[in-house]
């Protein structure tokens, strides 16, 4: 697949959007009566934080077919020294183009470009299986954690130069606007577009009834409700999890896969040199 990026014009809003909702439609929590990404997309634009120059489109055969946006964020140390970081998301690929390295190469063509502009790393909250392709790691190596010191393999970090986290760490702050999602704002938002089908997620019991007890147990007190929701855990996370053997994992990623989950191994942290 040819690609070309390019910054996003105000003429791409509505097809980013769309495409945003078209790529996430499927992956809300239990509860949520719609996805909030594309809403998501179209308030990132008026943030404080956000980033217009790297908020780029990927276009192959004069469509968009990817998009990602960023945001300033901050890790803060517990004295209160702050230190500026990218965060970004959604990363979206269109559902007919997944598969192929768009959004592999979404990211290098960001990453490229912020070193341009003079920064020096990135903090997400993001798929733990996902990511690591792209050399991003378990943000707990450089001491960086999510608001009240938590860790867990979904905050990631990558350096966008030699050093370039060296000497940052502490809680990670997002922007508001990613804490401002609701259904009610989300599902009016959404009646600017074509109506569908709500999405119901596939209950966590597709995955449940096929473990012994004790693995069944630990993954429904885990807090997992979905099969879908097996992405914001890495697979490291679940084999740590009480009554998690190796025949269970081996279940889970048969589960996954038969939902069209993307679900797998993420390297454990390594020390840092």
């Amino acid at each position: 697949m040819q690609l070309r990026f390019r910054v996003e014009t105000p003429a791409d809003h509505r097809a980013v959007e769309a495409l945003t909702r078209d790529a996430f439609w499927r992956f809300w929590e239990p509860g949520q009566a719609i996805c909030h990404e594309h809403l998501l997309v179209h308030r990132l634009r008026t943030a404080d934080e956000f980033v217009p120059e790297l908020s780029l489109v990927a276009e192959a055969a004069d469509r968009v077919v990817g998009h990602i946006a960023f945001t300033t964020a901050a890790v803060v140390q517990p004295d209160g020294v702050r230190h500026q970081v990218l965060t970004f998301g959604p990363l979206t690929v269109a559902p007919d183009s997944q598969g192929l390295g768009v959004g592999r190469a979404l990211m290098d063509a960001a990453f490229a470009k912020a070193r341009t502009l003079g920064f020096r790393g990135v903090v997400i909250f993001g798929h733990p299986a996902y990511y690591p392709r792209a050399g991003f790691e378990p943000a707990a190596r450089y001491g960086i954690t999510a608001p009240g010191g938590h860790s867990f393999d979904a905050i990631m970090a990558l350096p966008l130069v030699a050093g370039g986290l060296d000497g940052v760490s502490g809680e990670v702050h997002v922007p508001a606007v990613y804490e401002s999602l609701d259904d009610a704002a989300a599902l009016e938002f959404d009646r600017q577009f074509p109506p569908r089908e709500p999405h119901v997620p596939t209950s966590v019991a597709a995955l449940t009834d096929r473990l012994a007890p004790g693995a069944a147990a630990a993954i429904t007190a885990s807090g997992i409700q979905s099969v879908e929701m097996l992405t914001s855990r890495s697979e490291r996370e679940v084999a740590a999890l009480d009554g998690v053997d190796a025949a269970a994992l081996e279940t889970v990623r048969a589960v996954a896969r038969e939902h069209g989950v993307a679900w797998g191994d993420v390297p454990s942290p390594r020390p840092r040199s």
